[in-house]
């Protein structure tokens, strides 16, 4: 049996910083989903090979969402938000800002609905397709 091929020190970097970012972070929707970093490989960035290097079908619907715009209502301190909420914001910042420093041209593509698989990858240094992955719940 063949051993998969080790990650690039990149990528190998960049699991760490993504994990220390992520937490206990979870992605607020009807049911709250970890983030879990990936690394796809060097693949093409598009929603047809980042869909593949995952298996998901084909005919399953995707929809490309700015960086700026998935973190802007997750870290923008709303009149709503408590002091317990904070954290969580403080937590989106950081993982906002982990990203945006280990990625090139970093890019949120949603894929499916209902239960919708949300990607947040881009380009490490080495031209690795890395980032995180998260599920919402949208009915």
């Amino acid at each position: 049996m063949a051993m998969p091929e080790p990650f690039s020190p990149a990528a190998t970097a960049a699991l760490a910083a993504f994990n220390a970012a992520t937490g206990d972070l979870r992605m607020p929707s009807e049911r709250d989903h970890p983030f879990i970093p990936v690394i796809l490989g060097m693949i093409t960035l598009s929603p047809q090979t980042v869909a593949q290097a995952l298996d998901i079908p084909r005919n399953t619907p995707v929809s490309v969402q700015s960086f700026e715009h998935f973190f802007a209502p997750l870290t923008t301190r709303q009149p709503w938000h408590t002091t317990d909420d904070l954290p969580t914001l403080v937590g989106f910042a950081g993982l906002r800002d982990t990203l945006a420093a280990s990625l090139r041209d970093p890019v949120v593509y949603r894929f499916g609905e209902g239960t919708v698989t949300v990607l947040i990858i881009g380009y490490l240094d080495d031209g690795t397709i890395a980032g995180v992955q998260t599920k919402v719940i949208e009915t």
